[in-house]
């Protein structure tokens, strides 16, 4: 009784080993089809931030496109609280902090709302609301570079950037 004890679990481990090692696999091809698909997308960055999310440890691919969504919706409410408290200290340009904010809170809702046409099956519109998000982070910028000052949000915005390009290869992939 031991022996087929041992054997149960060892057999349990060993294909929850062999599962776990065919979602990175699965993240990795993911990415790397979207980094060759688009000239945005970073494979490595890719594989890094989904793999960040414990949810992707057993995503199937066509998840995988929710998963990314979550992640940017994520950042952008991560941005957004950083602005609230830049706009708080009041030293940096608050025009653009104030265009900045209102681009990410906009953002937030059209990327729920393309999670919510995922749902519904709808993949064209969900392609649609994601890429309406795809150059907010070049506006917010540009408002920065009008006043001829330094954006506070740079860092933040690229990342922002790459997770809209996983997203927008991700509904292109569904689409």
């Amino acid at each position: 009784m031991k022996y087929s004890s041992s054997i149960l679990t060892f057999s349990m481990c060993f294909l929850l080993f062999i599962y776990s090692i065919s979602s990175v696999d699965i993240i990795r091809s993911c990415c790397h089809k979207d980094a060759q698909n688009s000239r945005t997308v970073n494979s490595k960055f890719c594989v890094i931030a989904l793999k960040a999310n414990p949810k992707t440890k057993y995503a199937k691919p066509e998840e995988l496109a929710n998963i990314s969504i979550e992640l940017t919706m994520s950042s952008a409410t991560n941005i957004s609280t950083q602005i609230t408290q830049l706009l708080e200290d009041g030293k940096l340009d608050y025009d653009a902090l104030q265009d900045c904010s209102r681009l990410y809170s906009d953002a937030k809702s059209a990327l729920q709302e393309a999670l919510d046409h995922i749902k519904q099956k709808d993949d064209q519109f969900a392609n649609l609301k994601v890429n309406s998000v795809t150059m907010l982070q070049t506006t917010c910028e540009d408002g920065f570079k009008e006043k001829k000052g330094a954006s506070p949000l740079a860092t933040e915005n690229k990342q922002f950037s790459q997770l809209s390009a996983i997203n927008l290869a991700f509904t292109n992939m569904m689409y």
